[in-house]
């Protein structure tokens, strides 16, 4: 008990602030170096942008895109070498945009819609989510 409350002095601290994000980097990278590390964190950042319902719903779905239906080796692919996302290999969640983030920490029955690509999650964002667009498109595809 006293230990914590010291801990917790000493994290409130400049030096014990910058120590525990040291030690919380370094846990982070190991678990980086494998898959189901990798699948741990990006459940937790699941869980604190939307809730728990969600990381478990993320954690059930298959890596594979739900319009092109292109397929993923893995949901948490490791990333380059700057720490920065390859966009051509990751899945990301899909919601519909008349949800913003606190509506799914209000509501833990309300779920995204679903996994995609990259791209055809930038495509549903650049026509803004608009059936009418879509229609339009396949029409010009098709003469």
């Amino acid at each position: 008990m006293i230990k914590q409350k010291r801990n917790r002095r000493y994290r409130a601290t400049k030096k014990g602030r910058k120590k525990h994000n040291e030690v919380n980097k370094k846990y982070a990278d190991r678990l980086k170096q494998t898959e189901e590390g990798r699948i741990t964190l990006k459940l937790r950042k699941i869980k604190a942008m939307y809730n728990e319902k969600t990381s478990l719903w993320w954690l059930k779905k298959k890596p594979i895109c739900e319009i092109c239906g292109k397929k993923f080796k893995e949901k948490a692919p490791k990333r380059t070498k700057n720490n920065k996302p390859n966009f051509l290999k990751e899945l990301v969640i899909d919601h519909d945009h008349k949800n913003k983030h606190k509506d799914f920490k209000k509501n833990p029955n309300l779920l995204p819609r679903g996994l995609l690509c990259n791209p055809c999650n930038m495509m549903l964002g650049i026509i803004k989510d608009d059936i009418k667009i879509l229609k339009s498109s396949i029409k010009y595809l098709n003469d």
